[in-house]
């Protein structure tokens, strides 16, 4: 029997659900099921749906995959069993920031400092959104974002004129693949840095 997968990667955001597919030739139903690799060992992952089509011979199966945080990358394999599996492995990357602050700015009165964001980026996925705020509250002004150089990632720069009251305020950044407005619920989780 010959396991064969619909796609061998795949490249998403945050906040969705991707559906892996396989199937294989069979003339019977198969115990067809979803490993994901974890060095040297695999771990059974039931699917969603196991299905065998009597017409065409056909054992068909599907996971859901829930992406909520970039923990949820990995590699995955369809197998019939530990002894048969697909050739193709399915990898799963997640876009999410890898420099995400938050915290309170450190200077001298009058020192001009600048904070930044970034936020993998994908040409097949909508421009991603950074968001700045000043104790939870949104700003706009100070901003420069663009593309990095090699266009691998989303960069925000928030400039900001030390004032002893800005030493005091909390500064923070989000960032979310909702390109029609911020959303709270599509929010991408990262650990806190700080400069």
């Amino acid at each position: 029997a010959v396991v064969s997968t619909q796609s061998t990667g795949y490249t998403t955001a945050t906040n969705v659900t991707i559906t892996l597919e396989c199937e294989v030739d069979s003339p019977t139903k198969l115990e067809l099921g979803w490993y994901e690799i974890f060095d040297d060992s695999f771990d059974y992952i039931e699917p969603d749906t196991l299905v065998f089509n009597n017409v065409t011979n056909v054992t068909h199966t599907m996971l859901n995959l829930e992406i909520s945080t970039t923990d949820n990358r990995g590699t995955f394999i369809c197998g019939i069993d530990e002894n048969e599996y697909s050739k193709d492995f399915v990898t799963v990357d997640v876009l999410g920031m890898h420099y995400n602050f938050s915290g309170v700015i450190v200077g001298d009165t009058n020192d001009v400092v600048a904070l930044e964001c970034s936020l993998d980026y994908n040409k097949d996925l909508q421009t991603p959104q950074i968001v700045w705020f000043e104790n939870g509250n949104p700003i706009t002004e100070g901003i420069n974002a663009d593309l990095s150089p090699n266009k691998t990632s989303y960069v925000s720069i928030l400039t900001i004129q030390v004032t002893e009251d800005k030493l005091k305020k909390n500064y923070s950044c989000k960032g979310t693949y909702n390109q029609s407005g911020f959303d709270e619920t599509n929010i991408l989780n990262s650990e806190n840095d700080t400069l």
